[in-house]
């Protein structure tokens, strides 16, 4: 179960969320106060990660009554080779509001994640092509980037 949490102020949960590129948050790496040491990032190697989110529940506290609206999504995608907890944290947001209508409400840029899991998924496919080239011999990369490519759901979108 993923859970989008709007408060009595109107920021969500995910709104708030540094990994998804908030500007009044400090990146990574800079120190919070003058003379402090910047904060370092943790070290990630998921080799794969099999995200199942059954369902999506969007609580609204900013409203009298409060307000639950549940989705369910059955979603089950797997992801390889993810090595930032940024990463991690866009491709369980984006795919979790992706089968909603929260997409708006949850104050989160779509469209910027959109590109983000697009990225890390285009990383995954190009490191498949050179292992299969590498195997195939006389193929090149991009070759059987773009076969592997064909198959996929997003086949060729950009």
């Amino acid at each position: 179960q993923f859970a989008v949490v709007k408060n009595k102020e109107g920021k969500t949960n995910v709104g708030q969320l540094a990994a998804l590129g908030k500007k009044e948050e400090k990146p990574a790496g800079e120190p919070s106060a003058p003379g402090q040491k910047p904060a370092k990032t943790p070290s990630l190697s998921i080799d794969l990660l099999k995200l199942d989110i059954g369902r999506v529940v969007y609580k609204d506290f900013s409203v009298t009554p409060e307000s639950v609206k549940t989705f369910d999504v059955n979603l089950h995608k797997e992801f390889r080779n993810i090595t930032d907890p940024a990463q991690l944290v866009k491709i369980i947001v984006y795919e979790a509001l992706l089968k909603t209508g929260l997409k708006g409400l949850a104050g989160v840029d779509m469209s910027a994640l959109s590109g983000s899991v697009q990225s890390i998924v285009d990383s995954g496919v190009n490191e498949a092509a050179k292992a299969a080239s590498s195997a195939m011999g006389s193929a090149s990369t991009e070759e059987v980037s773009k076969g592997l490519k064909s198959w996929l759901p997003f086949g060729g979108k950009k």
